[in-house]
């Protein structure tokens, strides 16, 4: 008995494995990839938060590629936060600033850095 059910199951596994997709009888739906949207193509901050699209805006062009493009949401929110805050000098940080410190400390962090050498 116990046998014929793993068999059941077994089978019941292999079919589903098939769906109508694959076998032709249905259309497969086409997602459009990020690469080919021409929204995305031409700006990749398009994607974000209203928040972050406003801040992105206040950047230089070569970190807001960095900011929509390469950062990931924790690092977007952590610049966001940082910006307009005092610095080590005392100075308030510039939303580029601030991006650039964001960039900085996470390549430190990476792993195979020299940041924290093994003693």
């Amino acid at each position: 008995m116990q046998k014929a059910c793993i068999l059941a199951i077994g089978m019941l596994a292999s079919l589903s494995l098939y769906s109508e997709e694959d076998k032709g009888y249905v259309a497969k739906k086409q997602q459009p990839s990020y690469a080919e949207d021409p929204a995305m193509a031409q700006n990749p901050c398009s994607a974000l938060t209203t928040d972050e699209q406003a801040f992105a805006k206040k950047l230089s062009s070569s970190n807001s590629t960095l900011f929509c493009s390469k950062m990931t949401p924790m690092q977007r929110q952590n610049a966001m936060q940082m910006a307009n805050t005092k610095g080590p000098s005392g100075m308030k940080m510039t939303p580029d600033d601030a991006v650039q410190k964001v960039m900085s400390s996470s390549n430190t962090k990476a792993p195979g850095s020299k940041a924290c050498p093994v003693q």
